[in-house]
């Protein structure tokens, strides 16, 4: 029939498609906004849980804050390219410990299965991660061309050439990609690129996902305790309790420092969010 044939063909022209009609700009890095002495150390202490006897200066590998919070403190970052130890990583940095901890608490849900699954039946959608993926692409090698030849010959030789070319071509959460991906792999990589860069419809989703659980994702009256480096962690009304991989690890660590266990204040940052739709709406 004439529909099933139109929808053959969109599913057939949707990847093609994309890079000439929806592939969103990369970010223009002059809206990004400077982070400040006061950011970088309630980044480096209450957001990443930095050592303070670290080798590296987080203002100055920053470009810039995307999206800030209602109190004013940057919600994701974008970042120089090479990492320490001369090697290449992440752009793009969600930040927020309310985000974080948020999108945690979603994807344990089961969130990115629902994700995933209508990537994979909706062309459109496809598409568009799609077209997010060429423009994360598109803002690391545009970083990575305004970098000295000298210090990515350094790259080159720590990573192998073949490493860095790999890399190069990844888009976010540096996953290989093609226009028929349908793995979105990570709900805070997609965030943060939409407070960054704008346009990512995952992303967006996600937010709208998080405001219809309860989540204020502006901020609220007493997360920016958690943000007061003046305020110790035991007499925040709020804390980020728990997180992944080697945030994870820093945060156990400061919470140690700071005689802080979990369940005591913020315990109602690890209660169950809310949400029985685990794919996002069809007309969304």
């Amino acid at each position: 029939t004439v529909p099933t044939l139109l929808a053959a063909l969109l599913a057939t022209l949707a990847p093609a498609l994309v890079t000439l009609v929806l592939t969103p700009p990369a970010p223009v890095l002059g809206k990004l906004t400077p982070v400040t002495d006061a950011d970088v150390d309630c980044l480096a202490q209450r957001h990443l849980f930095l050592k303070e006897n670290r080798s590296w200066d987080l203002k100055a590998r920053t470009i810039g804050a995307g999206q800030r919070c209602r109190h004013g403190w940057p919600q994701v970052l974008v970042m120089e390219p090479i990492w320490p130890g001369q090697r290449l990583g992440d752009v793009v940095r969600l930040t927020c410990p309310l985000l974080v901890s948020a999108i945690d608490r979603y994807e344990k849900q089961g969130a990115l299965r629902g994700y995933n699954a209508r990537v994979t039946t909706d062309p459109y959608w496809r598409s568009q991660l799609y077209a997010s993926h060429l423009a994360q692409r598109q803002l690391r090698q545009e970083l990575l061309s305004k970098v000295p030849e000298e210090e990515m010959a350094k790259v080159r030789e720590t990573m192998g050439n073949a490493t860095v070319a790999l890399v190069m071509d990844t888009g976010i959460a540096n996953m290989r990609f093609d226009a028929n991906c349908s793995d979105v792999k990570c709900l805070h990589a997609h965030v943060g690129d939409e407070l960054s860069r704008g346009g990512n419809a995952i992303g967006r989703q996600v937010l709208k996902d998080l405001e219809a659980a309860g989540v204020e994702i502006e901020g609220t009256d007493q997360c920016c305790d958690h943000c007061n480096v003046k305020m110790p962690l035991s007499e925040a009304r709020w804390t980020l309790q728990l997180a992944k991989n080697k945030l994870g690890q820093r945060l156990r660590r400061a919470r140690r420092r700071e005689g802080v266990g979990v369940g005591t204040p913020g315990g109602a940052v690890n209660q169950r969010l809310p949400v029985k739709q685990r794919m996002p709406p069809k007309n969304s």
